[in-house]
Parts: structure tokens; C-alpha cells; sequence
């Protein structure tokens, strides 16, 4: 059970809920608490590493930031402030930089310097962007849920060079 300090290290309770025919093992496991203040509800949403400098970034799309996880320490390093509500991530190849997905019905890619941890662009793309992938064309391709389509976006002209049609809400 959390409460509103924030401390380096908290015990909670975890309860699961089996079907009769499913067994739970009993055990321990280690869990970081990225906040503990229960008015203030974060709402993760997404996940990325970076191997190299054994970072997680997770996407709070409530509390409209990322948070910066070293996997060393397994401590909360920093955290990125954005102006709406991530709902995905992709790191480039090195991790030299941090997409990430945002808004709804005007939705963008911030651009994010992974050393910095600044916003360096802010690409416009289609409704409710969200599960970027980044292919090794140099190309980032995401779902527009609510446009039916994947775009395809050229990080270097900072835009959108193609749109996919799918059938429905990628």
C-alpha cells in the first residue's frame, strides 16, 4: 500500500484472482513505484529500453510526461514533461533519440534529444497516433487509430511522407 512520501524503497500488496483451474505460485518480485501519490494517477502506457545506456523510458499518458528509469539502479532518473498525453515510444538504432507519440485529434511525434531529454520537434501527424515502430528504412511507422491508416514518417524532413490504409482503428 503506497502513501504520499516518497521513499527509495516500499513494501506493497499485490492480490491476484485465479480461475479454479489455475494455480498461483507464491513468490517474490521487485517492483519500482513511480509514484505513489494516489491523486495524481500517471497511467502508464507504453514501454522502450535502451540496452546500450540500460534506460527505461515508460509513457505516463495521464500524467503527460516520461519517465526516465536507470535499470542499474532501478531508480526514477528524470522525467520529460510534454504538453499532452504520450501514447507510445520508439528509440531510434544507438538511442541517440526518443520518439514519441501524443494527442488525440491533432496528434504529433515529439522529438526528444535522449542525452538532453529536451523536446527538439514536434512533427504533426494524423488522429490518436499511438505504437511507433521504428524500421531500419530510417523510417518511423505509426498507427492513426481513429483515420484508419499507418503513417509513415521521415524523422530527418520532420513530416509525414506516406500514409497506409487499413481497414479499421489500427
Amino acid at each position: 500500500y503506497g502513501d504520499e512520501t516518497a521513499e527509495l524503497d516500499e513494501d506493497f500488496v499485490l492480490r491476484l484472482h485465479a480461475p479454479s483451474n489455475a494455480v498461483i505460485e507464491n513468490g517474490t518480485g521487485r517492483c519500482l513505484i513511480l509514484s505513489d501519490d494516489r491523486a495524481d494517477y500517471l497511467s502508464p502506457s507504453a514501454l522502450v529500453t535502451d540496452t546500450n545506456r540500460m534506460l527505461l523510458y515508460v509513457a505516463q499518458s495521464s500524467g503527460r510526461r516520461v519517465d526516465v528509469v536507470d535499470l542499474k539502479t532501478e531508480m526514477l532518473e528524470d522525467v520529460i514533461a510534454l504538453p499532452q498525453n504520450p501514447s507510445g515510444l520508439a528509440l531510434s538504432p544507438g538511442g541517440a533519440t526518443l520518439y514519441v507519440t501524443a494527442g488525440v485529434a491533432s496528434g504529433v511525434v515529439h522529438v526528444v534529444d535522449a542525452v538532453t531529454l529536451s523536446v527538439t520537434e514536434t512533427i504533426p501527424v494524423g488522429h490518436s497516433p499511438r505504437a511507433p515502430l521504428w524500421a531500419e528504412t530510417n523510417r518511423l511507422y505509426l498507427c492513426e487509430q481513429f483515420n484508419n491508416a499507418v503513417s509513415v514518417v521521415d524523422p530527418t524532413l520532420g513530416q509525414v511522407v506516406g500514409r497506409i490504409s487499413v481497414l479499421r482503428e489500427p
